[in-house]
């Protein structure tokens, strides 16, 4: 059966990587030799040399030759690969690469690429490798876009973390919920668990709490200790400081029940534990009856 082009790529890159280990020890053992070379060279004034420093230099005048001359000799970089890049822009990677083509390859440390690679916000982590004679080859795990945070009028992108990504635009994605309120950014995994916790059963399956997570738009965080949640529907729920998974499932339940989310209704008071306050939209709420006018006429 044919290999199919993906299968061909990968064994391209082992047998790459089999190659470069090799020619980079070739490589090391050449650069030694001209060390050693240069040592020998200097014959008995190498420990006044060594004091003054000037070996030092001499020593990064020869590893500087070695990598022109590798160079010269085809180890340069001029083939960049990047697998796993869907949220992170190319101009952004070579921007933060800033490797110009021809460069020595060998002077190149995939660990300083992967550091700087990091430091791209959409990026959770990235490996480096470099194959030899001419190629980095770069495979970055994205940060996975989880819900927007509103802060001071801005909106801005988090992950499941909490992390922020800045080189994310938060008009990309306007199904994610929105989160606000002062320090509500150090609680999105307790908000995003509790989101997903009451949308599963006992057995993990789909739940009717699940039809109401989906539901949700905003979350504000509120004195710092408890959250309000509102639905597509403009209902407002106030969930308690303490245990507001078993809130949930209590309105899970009369959902199920009663159909409460359909009710006219402005808002539902979770915040006392057992008990459930619903306030009613203006005009639903019952208004007293008028007392009669002095000057009003009875007829008889």
């Amino acid at each position: 059966m044919k290999p199919t082009q993906r299968q061909e790529n990968s064994q391209k890159i082992s047998k790459d990587r089999a190659r470069q280990k090799r020619r980079e020890v070739l490589v090391r053992r050449a650069s030694i030799g001209m060390l050693i070379a240069a040592s020998f060279a200097v014959g008995g004034g190498g420990w006044q040399l060594y004091r003054s420093g000037l070996l030092e230099s001499a020593g990064q005048v020869v590893a500087d030759n070695s990598l022109k001359l590798s160079a010269r000799t085809g180890l340069r970089f001029e083939h960049l690969y990047v697998e796993g890049r869907v949220r992170t822009s190319k101009e952004m990677v070579l921007q933060t690469l800033n490797l110009s083509m021809g460069t020595p390859i060998l002077s190149i440390s995939p660990r300083e690429v992967q550091s700087k690679l990091e430091e791209i916000s959409t990026v959770r982590t990235a490996s480096v490798d470099r194959i030899l004679p001419n190629t980095l080859h770069i495979r970055l795990e994205e940060r996975f876009p989880a819900i927007v945070w509103q802060s001071e009028g801005k909106r801005y992108v988090v992950d499941a973390e909490g992390a922020v990504m800045e080189d994310a635009n938060a008009k990309d994605y306007p199904n994610l919920l929105i989160m606000s309120g002062e320090g509500a950014l150090a609680h999105t995994k307790e908000l995003l668990a509790l989101l997903e916790q009451v949308g599963k059963s006992t057995n993990g399956q789909a739940s009717q709490d699940n039809n109401i997570a989906m539901q949700v738009t905003t979350a504000t965080w509120v004195g710092n200790r408890r959250w309000n949640i509102r639905l597509k529907n403009n209902v407002n729920i106030m969930l308690p400081e303490d245990n507001p998974q078993n809130a949930w499932k209590h309105l899970a339940q009369l959902q199920q029940e009663r159909d409460v989310l359909e009710k006219p209704i402005l808002a539902i008071d979770l915040r006392l534990e057992g008990k459930v306050f619903l306030r009613l939209l203006p005009e639903i709420v019952p208004q007293p009856p008028k007392k009669p006018s002095k000057n009003s006429v009875k007829e008889t």
